[in-house]
């Protein structure tokens, strides 16, 4: 029987990648698998976006980061906000992490969307950076499935749903209505993409794909 891979806790990799949650952490660790960079990243479930600049600190203050981490890269979606809005979510996280490395005043972080870039610190230069997904990664999913027939019954039920009640995040809603298709009733995000369910060669991974290869090529 599959099973997840299990967030890790001592830092021990050159990449940290922190993610929204426990989605988009199993489907990460595929994507890196699948890139060839597994083996250089630590991937840490943010476990939500509430209180990220605590949960970023903290992660700063974990065990191996100090001596383990040469890159730092925050990809969270913009969700209902603008790409703007979460970038400066990000750059506010990621200055908990700057001020956990940097004795005195720390300098003040204005993040550019998928770019790179070095903070000098006592051990070195920590390269940081964040990528904001423009909308979710459950419409990145379900967006390289788009000829599925399967969601022609899946968008009709989530149309009668709708209908009828009103929830938030309609996204998600619809890729978990998707995934009870398959065989079994249980599948997850992560596990569909080991069972190459999502497809990853869809252009739309491409800056995500960027991103993640620029990480690990400045973490040397």
């Amino acid at each position: 029987m599959w099973k997840p891979p299990t967030d890790e806790a001592p830092v021990t990799k050159p990449v940290v990648l922190a993610v929204e949650g426990a989605d988009e952490f199993y489907l990460f660790v595929d994507l890196c698998r699948r890139e060839g960079i597994r083996d250089r990243m630590h991937i840490h479930n943010l476990r939500g976006r509430d209180g990220l600049t605590n949960k970023l600190g903290a992660l700063a203050r974990t065990t191996g980061f100090k001596e383990s981490a040469r890159a730092i890269g925050v990809v969270i979606d913009a969700e209902n906000g603008t790409v703007g809005e979460a970038l400066s979510a990000a750059s506010e996280g990621l200055s908990a992490v700057v001020e956990t490395l940097v004795a005195g005043e720390p300098p003040t972080l204005t993040l550019t969307q998928g770019a790179i870039d070095p903070l000098p610190t006592p051990r070195g230069a920590l390269h940081i950076g964040s990528l904001i997904v423009d909308k979710c990664l459950d419409e990145w999913c379900l967006s390289t499935v788009a000829g599925d027939p399967k969601l022609v019954c899946v968008d009709g039920y989530i149309a009668c749903l709708m209908d009828k009640v009103s929830r938030p995040e309609w996204p998600k809603r619809r890729l978990r209505a998707y995934l009870t298709a398959f065989d079994d009733p249980t599948m997850t995000v992560g596990r569909a993409a080991k069972d190459d369910h999502w497809h990853f060669e869809d252009e739309c991974w491409s800056p995500l794909k960027r991103f993640l290869r620029d990480l690990v090529g400045v973490a040397k």
